[in-house]
């Protein structure tokens, strides 16, 4: 998640860090805007597969396309699943 904060900047001294608000806000905004409740279960299905089978794709972490879900310990995968789980809660 801090990932997608920084992408909009990050925090100068004395200001707030936004990443407690977005951990909250993101993944069921994600879930009402995003929603489909067979495509929520692919996703969720899709993203257990890659927390499953992470010590596997951490040999892909060089590779570009995979750099985002391999390269970085796991974060992306959990909200993949998350974001996934929530649409097809949320949307049933």
């Amino acid at each position: 998640m801090q990932t997608i904060i920084d992408a909009y900047g990050i925090a100068s001294y004395r200001e707030v860090n936004p990443a407690p608000f977005a951990i909250i806000t993101f993944p069921f905004l994600f879930a009402v805007m995003f929603g489909d409740l067979g495509h929520g279960f692919i996703v969720t299905v899709t993203g257990a597969l890659m927390i499953y089978y992470s010590k596997y794709l951490q040999r892909f972490a060089g590779d570009e396309v995979c750099h985002s879900n391999a390269g970085d310990g796991g974060r992306n995968r959990w909200l993949n699943v998350m974001c996934a789980f929530l649409t097809s809660h949320v949307n049933y």
